[in-house]
Order: C-alpha cells, then structure tokens, then sequence
C-alpha cells in the first residue's frame, strides 16, 4: 500500500488510495479461504490472485496521458467497487466455513470467483489502452453495466444462502460452531465399540410378502457375501410410490442378513431431526461419544464409519429431502448403505445403485391377500372374489394389508366386503386395521395426504388434470399442443417448457407419476389419479370447474375434427391416441354426481364426444362410439338452443350406430330424423330470407341420406329413393369437384337402394362412379372407398360375374386389413369373399375365409349376433363338403341356437330356405 502511495503522489492521492486498505486488508485475510476452497492448486491461485496483482501494478501513466484524462475520478469509480468487492468477501468466508461440503455454497462460491476475475481483466483492458484513456469516462457506462451484472449475481448467490442458513442467528451459530468443531477434532474416538450392535426399530414381519426379484437387486448391489467383491462403499436406492412397499423390503433384507452385518443402523430420513436423532442414538448405543451432543454425533459416527473395519449396514429410510442426505453420508467409508425414497433421482451422485419397486401385478396382489388372510383351501369363487378385491386395490401392498387387517377385524365375507369398498372407500383408506402396523404405522390416507402436500402448486393442479385422463400413457404433447389454447392466466405452466419440465420434476420425485422419455408419455398409478379425483371432488366447486375446463380445452385442442361437410374425420393415428383419453373423460363425468359445467365448456364436450364417437362408429367400436353419443345428446339438449345444429350432430351419430346394430333399426330412424328435424328447423329460423353457407347445406343434405338409409333398410324403397334423390339435387348447387367425397356417398346410397331392388346394372354404375370419386389416401378415406368396392364385388356376384366379384372382394379386404384390421367390415368381406369361393368349389381358402369372419363376429358378439350366426352356418357348410361332419354339426347347432335367440324362431330344415332366412336377418349396413 505504501508503494502505491508513492507512485501516484504526484496526484495527490493518499488520501484516496486508502480508501483501498480495508479492501487489502479483507483480500489477504480471505487468503486462506481461496487456498482451502482450491486445493493449494498453484494454477488456480495463479489464476486468482493474478487478475488483482494485473489491476494493482497498471504502468504509471505518461505526462500526456496525464493531461488527456480526468485519471482521479476515474479511479475512484474504480476503487469504490473494489470496495464494495471487498466488504462482500468476509460474508462469503462466513458461508464457507459454515456450509463447508456444501453443493450449493461451493457452486456460489465458485460462481463468485469467475465473475471478480472476469471484472478484474476488464479492468486491465481498459486501462491498457492508454493512447485512449480520453474514451475512458465515455465507455465507463459499459464497464458499469457490467460491474451491476457482476454485483446483482453476488447479491444473488448470497441471498439464496441466507434463506438457507437464516442469516439472523448465523453469527451467533457460528462462533458455537467453530467451538464444537475444535472440541470434536481434538477428541479421539472410542476404539472400543459395543459390537456386535444392530438396530431395527420394528419387529420382524411374520406376513411379509417376498418380491425375489427385487431382493436380488439388492443384494447385487450392496453384495453382503461376495468377499471377491471390490472394496469399497456399496449403496442401492429404492424408490417408488409411498406404500408400494420400501420400507419392508429394506427391513426384510437388514432381518434376512443379520449376521452379515456387526453393526447395523436404522435411521429415519425424512427429516433433519430425526437423522439427527438416529446418529445420535447409534453414537451412544455404539459407545463411541456420550451426552446429548446431535451435532458432535453426526461427524462422530461418520468418522467412525469411515475408518473401522467392522462390516456395517446403515439404513436411511423415507430420505425424500435430498438436502439432507450429504450432510449425513460416510464419504470414502467401507460399508453399505440401503436408502428408501419417493424421489427415483435422490443424490445420484452419492447412490451407486437403484432400483425401482413397483405396484404388484393382479396375481401377486391376491397371492399376498390369501396369505395375509390365511386362507389356504380356495374354491372357484372364493378365487374370484379374492381377485376382485386384488383389482380394486392396484397391487399397493399397504392397500392390501390395510383391507386384510379391516377383513380380519370385523371377519366379513369378501363379497359384503367388496360391497362396503364399492360405496366407502375413502373411508376404509383411513382406517388403521394395517397388519404392517408394527412395521409401518401409516395409513395410505396419510400417505396421500403427506406426498400432495409436498409437491408444488402447479404440481397439484397437474394431478387435477390427470385425474379426469387415462392414466396410462398420457402423450406429452397433448400439452404442448393443447395448452397453447388456454387463456393467459389458466394453468402457465402448461404453455413455458421450463415450467412445465419442473412441474413434471416435482412430481416424479414423489413417485406420482412415471415418465417414459422415449416416447414422450407420462403415466400414473391408478391409485394416485383416485386419490387426486377424489381431492378434487372434495374441493369446492371452483376448483373442479377450473381443472375440468382445462382438460376439456386441452382435448378438444388436439382432437382431429369432422369436417363441416361432413366428411370423415382424417389423422386416426391422432384419434387413436386420444380417443381413449376421452373415454376416460367420460366415465370420470358420468361417475361424478356433481358434475356440471358452464355452457361454453359444456358446448365443446358435446362436440368432443361427438367427433371422438364418429371416429369409434368409423372403426366399428360401436359400444363405445354410443356412450359418447348418448352423453353428448344429453349435455347438448341442457345447453344448445333447439334449433342449434350441433345438436343434430350425435343424434346423427346415434342412428348412424343403430344402422349397425341389430334390433335397432326403428331407434335409428327416430335419431335421424330428429337430427333432420333440427337442421330443417335451423335453415328455417336463421336462413329465411337467403341462401344457407355451403356446409349448412351440405348437412343438411347429408340428413336427408342418413335417413334415406334407414328407410331402405326397413324395405321401404320408394320412400328411401325420394331422400337419397333430395340429397343429391342440394349437392348438385355446387362443383363436384368440391365435394367430391360427398357426391360418391350419395352414389354408393342409390347403388345400395338398387342392389336391393334387383337393378345390379344400375347398382354397379353408381358404385363404379362413386369408386372413380374417391381419391384421398387417409386411412378413415381408404376405409370407406373399401365399403364402396366391397359393395361393387357383392354386385358383380349377385350377376355371378364370379372373376369380377373375386378381384373387388380380395381388394376391398386387402385395404380394410391395412386401414381398419379386423373390424366388423372386414368380417363382412371374409364372409362374402368366402361364400363366392365356395360356391366355386374352393373349399379349402372358403374354410380361411369364413373362421376368419367367425372370430371377428364373435369379439363383437352383441353387436354381431345375426352375422355371427350366418357364417357359423356357412363354416358347417364347409366342413361337410370337408368330411368333418361332427365340426359341421356344433358349427350348425350353433347357428341355430343364435337363430332361435334372435328371431324367437327355429331354423328351417331346407337347406334352400336357411340359406334364405340367414341371409334375411343381416342388414344391409
């Protein structure tokens, strides 16, 4: 300092260089500081301490320079941040040795470093340039600006380490701890330990239910007898959902291996008391140290730990703070540690080995329900009540022993007990009848409760969300792409990626959900979705609006829509990915009493429902595609105007399904022509004195055909033949070209009124026309163009142009096997593609033919009864012509018997008239 003084005296800066001292004095006191936190690196000291001697030793300047520049008051700005610098290193010297090992210290700390050496070059910069120290005061903003960033960033790293340490008692922590330090490195640590010692706050568990595969993995890891095993600290991580099992693993491998440890220590983790707790109870019961000193314990037992050569085993169970575990790990040691979490990502960096515990399979669940409720001896039913209950509690082993312990308490049979789960499951959730209780004292109610009051709030309302989707295999970008629609202040974490990759962290870390990043999906256990449904529902009524709202927008966002004109849906991949989401949306609505929605939403669910219906309808899952139907008729009349045509929309869809469905063929006609009622009445009420936009009447033209159908269907032809004719003449208003699709469906209708009416020729040129018309490539587009050409091969046989008929049938099935797979379409054409080859002797590809038929008819068996039966029939007819009359004969009693349920009647016993009659129960659609 005093050679500084001397060099700028001429300049009269005495004074003003002191202002540097207390910045010297605080740089060579931290001295010792840099040289413990870099190691006594010499490059890194060289590194650090150059920078300062760079600024420090700056050539005198020249007479001139001297002249050209205000040097004095730039200076001062520059002493007057190195003081600042200066007062900021003592606190950081204070954090250090308080925090020392500390993660997040030693990365502020570092951080800290790398910006005073990046200021300290940009100092030397400028004032190396002295031809331009004029620029200096000019370009100083710069530097500034800068020093501000550097500044802010200290600031930053210092607050987050006083929110941590609280910064209001941490002088007076300090001075007791550097006392406690230099007491404890002065003692020396009682080389006579209490061993053998094991510890295990529970009493073996006589009911455990064994998972080999996962106590193998453990003990791969930690290999308690593997003597050629390196040495070294061996530690394995189970992790998975809280009550799926850890802790009685953990403690079924500490029991299991008790004589393969001299010292084994269980330590609760969840807390920073009760580590401290447990290091404190093994310390003293090890006799290692004496008194109540938690602090003196804690580095006691781990030096201990790390310098014996007994074979020990510590346990840190339900550790789901990662903050906690590194103050309390055995650096260096040579034992094994077994740690139990929720968190699956918990101190990698310390853990060597993991291994994930899941939900136990239905077969393992009622295999550990018999044996928790000793039943050895099991008959048919009593099985399937076991493996009802097993089902309702998804494999949770603590739901198993819980239900097990209220079975044995109150000794009810299984089904009354199925009936009281049915109705009080939540209630049954928080009882204590556990025959783990010994071993694990919790409830799944405070399982749930525990694990959602940890995650974030945007966390939970992710939870909220996925209570109304299928849990399994949720598509990121269902997200992505549908969260984009969400308004500014609904659910932003939805629409930041950073946000929504940290909301997705918080809950991974509890075991909540799954991520398969893969393929970009997320899943939960069913469990967590009832149990986060049934939060919601408990909630107020605000909440399950705002979490059912956001599902709803975020499906309909993604959902490919029906065209306007009624076109069919595109994108079925897209379909099929969601469509089984809005299933489950369904079920959730139609399961909660207290549903209900605003009228906005409740418009796109009518819609949703609908669109994600005609996708089912299209792929003949007609079970399905009329649930949605119905919901979306019943929520469409609460809220749309009467003459609303989105109301038509699933009553179209309803009698579209009922075309298809055996019996329900008058249920069609009064759904369709409800649905032409409403968009007759709609072009009526709002288009009265102009021409109605296209695709009004386009739909309403399409009305017209629906029910054109449905009347050819009852036999009805003439009637049938005016609709189909009304239809076409609004579509002739506009270019074919246009609505090409829409002009071949009218066709392909008037071909099948004429088939029917015995006009093939006729038939086949409408058929071909619409054929000629169909030109798109999507898989729902191939499918229908399929319908077309199987129509135009039924044809060409009915005028027994057999070569024809067998070229269209084989292509018509190779597309539906391609566009749709084994659906009930596809059956039709086996079926008739088989009778053409029999009929021509070719019994063998007829027999591949028509069991293919059979088994596609029977996975639809209600649906499918009366197709089922005809081709039952005609396989029998195949197997006589093959001698193998007993198979012909079950294949014709069944037939029958369908026959009989059917139409109430039994079958002829001509062969002419069965043929007749089979052929006579199949609709045409």
């Amino acid at each position: 300092m005093n050679n500084l003084v001397q060099l700028y005296s001429y300049k009269r800066l005495p004074m003003t260089m002191q202002k540097i001292e207390p910045f010297m004095k605080n740089l060579k006191a931290f001295e010792g500081v840099m040289n413990t936190f870099v190691q006594a690196k010499p490059e890194v000291i060289a590194l650090v301490w150059g920078t300062m001697k760079l600024v420090l030793t700056v050539p005198p300047l020249t007479d001139y320079e001297k002249l050209s520049m205000r040097y004095q008051d730039t200076f001062m700005m520059i002493l007057e941040k190195l003081e600042q610098i200066g007062k900021i290193w003592p606190r950081f010297e204070l954090f250090r040795s308080l925090f020392h090992g500390h993660h997040g210290v030693e990365e502020a700390i570092a951080e800290f470093y790398r910006n005073y050496i990046e200021f300290c070059s940009y100092i030397v910069m400028f004032l190396s340039r002295r031809p331009f120290y004029a620029l200096l005061q000019l370009t100083w903003s710069k530097l500034e600006a800068r020093f501000k960033d550097i500044v802010s960033k200290i600031e930053d790293c210092k607050n987050q380490l006083e929110a941590e340490a609280n910064a209001a008692n941490m002088e007076i922590d300090f001075v007791r701890h550097e006392e406690l330090k230099s007491l404890i490195l002065r003692r020396t640590i009682n080389s006579t330990a209490r061993v053998p010692y094991r510890y295990i706050p529970f009493p073996k568990n006589t009911r455990f239910f064994p998972r080999p595969s996962i106590m193998k993995e453990i003990e791969k890891c930690l290999a308690p007898n593997d003597s050629t095993a390196p040495k070294g600290l061996r530690s394995v991580l189970l992790h998975g959902l809280g009550g799926i099992g850890k802790t009685q693993l953990a403690m079924q491998y500490a029991y299991s291996h008790w004589e393969d440890y001299s010292v084994i220590l269980w330590i609760g983790a969840d807390s920073d008391q009760k580590l401290a707790d447990g290091y404190l109870e093994a310390a003293t019961s090890l006799g290692i140290m004496h008194g109540n000193d938690q602090i003196g314990a804690v580095a006691i037992l781990k030096r201990w730990l790390v310098e014996t050569a007994i074979k020990w085993l510590v346990i840190f169970d339900n550790a789901d703070d990662p903050s906690l575990l590194p103050r309390h790990w055995p650096h260096s040691a040579t034992g094994a540690i077994l740690t139990t979490s929720r968190d699956s990502m918990l101190n990698t960096n310390l853990i060597s080995g993991s291994c994930r515990v899941e939900a136990l399979n239905k077969e393992e669940g009622s295999q550990m329900l018999l044996s928790m409720l000793s039943i050895e001896d099991t008959d048919q039913t009593t099985n399937g009540d076991v493996f009802a209950i097993a089902d309702k509690l998804d494999g949770v082993p603590l739901y198993i022993s819980q239900m097990a312990g209220f079975i044995l308490k109150t000794q009810v049979s299984l089904p009354t007990f199925l009936t009281i789960y049915h109705e009080r499951r939540e209630e049954l959730h928080r009882e204590n009848t556990s025959l783990d209780h010994l071993q694990y004292p919790e409830t799944m109610e405070t399982v749930w409760r525990v694990s959602f009051a940890k995650i974030s709030p945007d966390a939970r309302s992710f939870l909220r969300i996925c209570a109304f989707l299928d849990p399994d295999a949720i598509p990121e970008i269902l997200f992505r792409d549908g969260g984009m629609v969400l308004g500014e202040d609904d659910a932003a974490w939805l629409k930041d990626l950073l946000k929504f990759n940290i909301t997705v962290s918080s809950l991974l870390s509890h075991s909540l959900i799954r991520r398969n990043s893969s393929i970009s999906t997320l899943s939960m256990h069913r469990q967590v979705q009832l149990r986060a449904l049934h939060d919601l529902c408990a909630s107020n009524q605000a909440m399950f609006q705002v979490a059912l709202s956001q599902v709803v927008q975020l499906l309909f966002a993604v959902f490919p829509r029906q065209s306007p004109l009624g076109e069919p849906i595109p994108n079925w991949p897209m379909c099929e990915l969601y469509s089984k989401h809005v299933l489950h949306l369904y079920k959730t609505l139609c399961g909660e009493a207290r549903f209900s929605a605003d009228p906005r939403i409740s418009m796109l669910l009518t819609e949703l429902f609908c669109d994600c219906g005609v996708y089912l309808w299209a792929r003949g899952l007609y079970t399905n595609a009329e649930c949605l139907a119905k919901k979306s008729i019943e929520i469409g009349d609460s809220v749309l105007q009467a003459d609303d045509c989105l109301r038509a929309q699933p009553y179209t869809l309803l009698g579209c399904i009922y075309l298809r469905t055996e019996n329900k063929l008058q249920n069609a006609i009064e759904c369709l022509n409800t649905a032409l009622q409403i968009r007759e009445e709609s072009v009526r009420a709002r288009y009265a004195n102009q021409d109605p936009p296209r695709e009004v009447d386009i739909q309403l033209s399409n009305a017209y055909s629906n029910l054109g159908i449905a009347f050819k269907q009852s036999g009805q032809y003439d009637r049938a033949a005016e609709l189909h004719m009304r239809s076409l003449s609004i579509k002739q208003k506009y270019p074919k070209d246009s609505i090409a699709f829409l002009y071949a469906l009218s066709y392909h209708n008037l071909g099948k009124l004429r088939r029917l009416q015995g006009r093939y020729k006729d038939a086949a040129k409408f058929f071909r026309e619409g054929i000629e018309l169909m030109t798109s490539s999507h898989d729902e587009m191939l499918h229908r163009k399929a319908t077309f050409i199987y129509s135009l091969g039924d044809t060409e046989a009915s005028q027994e142009n057999i070569e024809d008929a067998k070229y269209f049938l084989m292509e018509a099935l190779r597309i539906q096997k391609e566009s749709v797979g084994e659906a009930i379409d596809t059956g039709l054409t086996c079926h008739r593609l088989g009778v053409v080859t029999y009929d021509q002797g070719e019994f063998d590809k007829a027999l591949l033919l028509l069991k293919n038929a059979v088994d596609i008819f029977s996975q639809q068996h209600l649906l499918s009864k009366a197709k089922l039966a005809r081709s039952l029939w005609w396989l029998s007819l195949v197997h006589r012509r093959l001698q193998q009359q007993s198979e012909a004969d079950r294949l014709e009693d069944d037939a029958a018997r369908l026959f009989l349920d059917i139409t109430g009647k039994a079958i002829s016993t001509d062969k002419d008239t069965k043929r007749r009659q089979y052929e006579e129960i199949v609709s045409d659609d």
